[in-house]
């Protein structure tokens, strides 16, 4: 079976424990390193946001450690498709 959910608008960045290594951990980096490489025209193009959530995420992805406090994104998110998602099971 497939779900597609609706990105939230509010994050909560306090880490939960992941109970696993994401399997595109690997990927993540990289992305992670092509976002910080791009000017903040082309970031927020790429990004789809505004200046302001440029600025924001832009400052997440260089404070962004992937060895460390991986939070899944179930419980990263709030909004009402998230509350309910038993995503540990």
């Amino acid at each position: 079976m497939r779900i597609i959910v609706s990105p939230a608008k509010t994050m909560t960045l306090e880490p939960a424990e992941a109970p696993s290594v994401p399997v595109f951990i690997r990927d993540a980096g990289k992305i992670r390193q092509y976002l910080l490489s791009l000017d903040d025209d082309r970031f927020a193009k790429v990004m789809a946001c505004s200046r302001k959530l440029t600025e924001e995420n832009r400052e997440r992805y260089r404070n962004m450690d992937l060895s460390i406090n991986l939070t899944p994104a179930a419980e990263a998110y709030d909004g009402i498709q998230y509350k309910y998602l038993d995503w540990r099971s």
